[in-house]
């Protein structure tokens, strides 16, 4: 019975979560000029609650979509899927994905460094395969801040970005940390 009910979890958040991504990927284009982007990148990260010693590593991939209000302000939106194989000593299993709606504001648009920073919502969704014991899964929505540097010319730019998310999981307020290196398409 529990493992119908992770199955079906499974299915519809995959269901809603690859729209999102076809979202975060199409929305940019309908703004239709150089202030929106699209993007991908690799991305390392950290969970860290209190009921654990250490925080658990992960290692995935990030789409990023922003739209350009005007060339200072965007809503940026991000999705990442991130998976951790044999953590802790145990050879446990772990994944989250993450989906991110936030603010941005962009120092020095027409420059060829571009700093900015960005604050708004998450939702995660974590999945964890302990072996012999029962899996464990749980979602949670919270708040997310970050900074990041955008470095290329007018097309295509390299992206360095950091954000800092607290979400509760598991009963217990959980800090998520992610640093992301890619590129992206600027519209």
């Amino acid at each position: 019975m529990a493992g119908e009910t992770v199955a079906v979890r499974r299915v519809l958040v995959t269901l809603l979560s690859t729209p999102l991504a076809a979202l975060i990927l199409a929305a940019p284009a309908a703004a239709a000029d150089r202030d929106s982007a699209v993007g991908i990148g690799i991305t390392i990260g950290a969970l860290d609650s209190g009921r654990n010693a250490d925080s658990i590593e992960f290692e995935g991939y990030t789409l990023f979509g922003k739209i350009g209000l005007d060339p200072h302000w965007g809503v940026l939106l991000s999705y990442r899927d991130m998976n951790d194989e044999d953590f802790l000593l145990f050879f446990q299993d772990g994944e989250y994905t993450q989906v991110s709606a936030q603010g941005s504001y962009l120092w020095r648009p027409r420059k060829r460094l571009r700093p900015f920073v960005k604050f708004g919502l998450t939702r995660l969704d974590y999945e964890g395969d302990f072996g012999s014991v029962p899996n464990r899964s749980d979602d949670g929505i919270g708040y997310t801040f970050g900074w990041g540097l955008e470095i290329g010319g007018g097309f295509v730019a390299f992206l360095l970005d950091w954000d800092y998310a607290r979400v509760d999981l598991f009963g217990d307020s959980t800090d998520v940390v992610n640093i992301s290196f890619g590129a992206v398409l600027k519209l």
